[in-house]
């Protein structure tokens, strides 16, 4: 597609070094290409800027640092499929068990009586926060 997105991915799996990885597994995958354009853009300043104003070089040379590092930690956070997964089946068994709580489904409440809570103190919290 876009030739900046392709220089992303192979900057992607080049640091990564993993030949499969492309910027859809990455976490923050817009985070990636919009800072990428930031640079680009402050490269083109710094590029304008004449050299006798040393102070606004440094200034950019500092902005692009820091974007560039950015990227980098950005690239770093790879969604793999056994974390996606985890997720997953952390939505999907919520879902059901949360359910039994709110409409007092559940076999069993933990027993909160060492708060003096009795049972029904209990459901109730349950039913307010399930």
């Amino acid at each position: 597609d876009d030739p900046l997105v392709k220089e992303l991915e192979e900057r992607l799996r080049k640091q990564n070094g993993n030949s499969e990885l492309t910027l859809d597994m990455v976490l923050n995958p817009g985070t990636i290409v919009n800072t990428e354009r930031q640079v680009i853009l402050l490269k083109a300043e710094l590029k304008a800027t004449p050299e006798s104003e040393t102070e606004k070089i440094k200034e950019l040379e500092d902005k692009i640092e820091e974007k560039q590092m950015k990227i980098v930690t950005e690239m770093r956070q790879v969604m793999t499929d056994s974390l996606k997964l985890e997720f997953l089946l952390q939505a999907i068994i919520s879902i059901p068990v949360l359910g039994a709580f709110c409409y007092e489904a559940s076999p069993w409440y933990p027993d909160f009586a060492w708060l003096e809570l009795t049972p029904q103190d209990t459901k109730s919290i349950f039913k307010i926060f399930g």
